[in-house]
């Protein structure tokens, strides 16, 4: 079988530690290794924004140390290669995310990927050409780039599968486009629940829901694996979130006085915590929209105008912590956000997140963990939207907000099995499998007994070159870069 690496990412580890490892699993299967990479050819990448010509020189020299070690001939890695600006025919006045999301070369949705990025660096989901335009074009320059490379390749090598790391950026969105246009398998890979492990993905991305449902029930039919030690472990997992002491996880509470409520708080209503979150990754993926709501402070504006007609249900909508600081859409809308109906917690308000949740009535989320931590805890839990626990059982989910009204005022209803949410915490201590081959020691990652991280000779004429051929470049993309803030 020809097997064809996406290789963007030498920079990264140990992510492009995993691609040998997946290298030397396919080597030892009897197949035939081809390769696709950058040169710097792309104006910039997730490894390197401002296309440094250092970390371009990094990259490039430890792929080809590494390629070589694994014996990969020359003539099966190819180039992305260098497009002239008039070839790349794109629109250039979009009026907001929706046509960026809806823009398509050759049939492939491209904009999604541009979209997506810088929706996450800005942390702005409405984005347009008057403000990010320049931003755009170059993304939008490095898709197609990438895509009529890849295409190119394809065609030349018909590979029987395909490896590409992530799948959401502009530079390595095309790949998956392709191999689900043309009907070739694939399969995409990211870091698992330590720094030591990692997950794969076939036919599918980390952020497809199906795919990370897929990789919850693979985890869970484990026949080695008791129902009480799902329970017993996943149970553990979430008293860690809450009680911060889950180091491979943010801090989110940090600040936060346990045991402290609002100091409006009357416990003789109907207390609702809502609990939302940023959208910025998952916002341009079509398997996340739902007829519920357009984004979540349209969804809070329909569940308290659901409400008005209830006096006695009060709601407190908790801002979640990685939103502080931000001045976009989202949080100016939320600060302009007038219910009677509504209080709202700011992100770095003292009042404690799970002191809310233990005290309320019930919990309302748009798809964040604190759903199914919830439940964990004995609380009807109840999802508006999408989440990565969709089909755990574990939230109550609703098709319109009549239902959700039923469900807040219903005095009886039980709350989901604890264990349904138990099961997604356990997957979050324990998802991914350990690396074969890839090595972890105290100075670094090792393949074939070689460092990866090492400095080798061959690096100083790829830098001198870097230099000479890709300074300008990274002056523009610096410039760039910097006048986004990104």
């Amino acid at each position: 079988m020809k097997i064809l690496f996406y290789s963007l990412y030498a920079n990264f580890l140990p992510p492009f530690g995993t691609q040998l490892e997946m290298m030397k699993e396919e080597q030892l299967a009897g197949n035939e290794l081809f390769v696709v990479r950058c040169k710097g050819a792309l104006l910039s990448c997730h490894a390197n924004l401002k296309h440094h010509p250092l970390k371009c020189a990094r990259c490039v020299e430890r792929s080809n140390h590494f390629f070589h070690l694994l014996d990969i001939p020359d003539s099966h890695i190819f180039d992305i290669k260098e497009i002239a600006a008039d070839r790349v025919p794109h629109q250039t006045n979009f009026q907001n995310t929706d046509e960026l999301l809806q823009y398509t070369f050759e049939g492939n949705p491209l904009g999604r990927g541009v979209a997506s990025t810088i929706i996450s660096r800005s942390r702005e989901l409405e984005i347009d050409s008057t403000r990010y335009g320049e931003l755009i074009d170059v993304y939008l320059h490095m898709a197609i780039q990438a895509y009529t490379s890849l295409k190119e390749v394809i065609e030349k090598v018909k590979p029987d599968r395909i490896y590409v790391y992530n799948g959401r950026q502009p530079e390595d969105r095309p790949m998956i486009l392709l191999a689900e246009k043309l009907g070739i398998e694939y399969t995409s890979y990211v870091s698992g629940s330590s720094l030591e492990k990692f997950r794969s993905f076939n036919n599918g991305v980390v952020h497809y829901l199906r795919s990370f449902q897929q990789d919850i029930d693979l985890l869970l039919s484990n026949p080695d694996l008791s129902e009480n030690e799902i329970d017993k472990e996943g149970a553990a997992f979430f008293n860690k979130v809450s009680s911060n002491s889950a180091s491979s996880l943010p801090d989110y509470t940090r600040n936060q006085q346990k045991g402290l409520l609002p100091t409006s708080w009357q416990p003789e209503l109907k207390n609702i915590a809502i609990f939302n979150s940023s959208e910025d990754e998952m916002k341009t993926f079509e398997d996340w929209k739902t007829h519920l709501y357009r984004n979540q402070n349209e969804g809070v504006r329909k569940i308290c105008e659901s409400f008005l007609p209830f006096p006695e249900v009060k709601f407190y909508l908790r801002i979640h912590p990685n939103l502080n600081g931000l001045n976009n859409s989202q949080m100016k809308e939320l600060a302009e956000m007038r219910y009677p109906n509504l209080e709202i917690i700011n992100a770095d308000d003292p009042v404690s997140t799970y002191s809310l949740m233990s005290s309320c009535d019930k919990v309302i989320t748009f798809g964040s963990s604190t759903g199914a931590e919830a439940t964990h805890m004995g609380k009807v839990s109840i999802l508006v939207g999408k989440s990565f626990y969709d089909l755990l059982d574990c939230v109550y989910k609703i098709n319109n907000y009549e239902e959700l009204v039923q469900y807040v005022l219903d005095d009886n209803l039980p709350a989901k099995p604890a264990f349904n949410a138990r099961k997604y915490g356990y997957y979050f201590a324990h998802h991914g499998k350990h690396h074969r081959f890839l090595e972890f020691r105290k100075n670094g990652h090792y393949i074939e007994n070689q460092r990866l991280e090492g400095i080798r000779f061959p690096l100083l004429p790829i830098a001198i070159k870097m230099f000479a051929t890709q300074f300008f470049r990274w002056r523009k993309m610096d410039k760039l870069i910097r006048k986004y803030g990104f």
